[in-house]
């Protein structure tokens, strides 16, 4: 069974420390980082920033959904996903 972590938080991405407190096991070859970096322009107009809103219980409920559908899919050992809610400045995460 595949391990799985989220967590949907107002605060910065720590990236340095999502990645140095990583568990991986001796099994596991590659370990894959995706970022989702906010831009400074949405259909061609400048921004310095977007707030991100969510309704929790349907967000974890949704992303579960789609944990559940990759574990069917492929042989991953783990998943953690991180998304910032609230005001993301543009060159920042807001997912991780």
């Amino acid at each position: 069974m595949m391990k799985t972590q989220l967590s949907i938080t107002s605060e910065a991405i720590d990236e340095h420390f999502l990645i140095t407190e990583r568990e991986t096991s001796v099994s596991v070859g590659a370990v894959i980082v995706f970022q989702g970096i906010v831009r400074n322009m949405e259909d061609g107009v400048p921004i310095n920033a977007i707030d991100y809103e969510s309704f929790n219980e349907m967000a974890c409920h949704q992303f579960e959904l789609i944990f559940e559908d990759i574990n069917r899919q492929w042989p991953i050992e783990s998943v953690r996903l991180v998304h910032r809610i609230g005001v993301v400045p543009v060159n920042e995460p807001s997912l991780w």
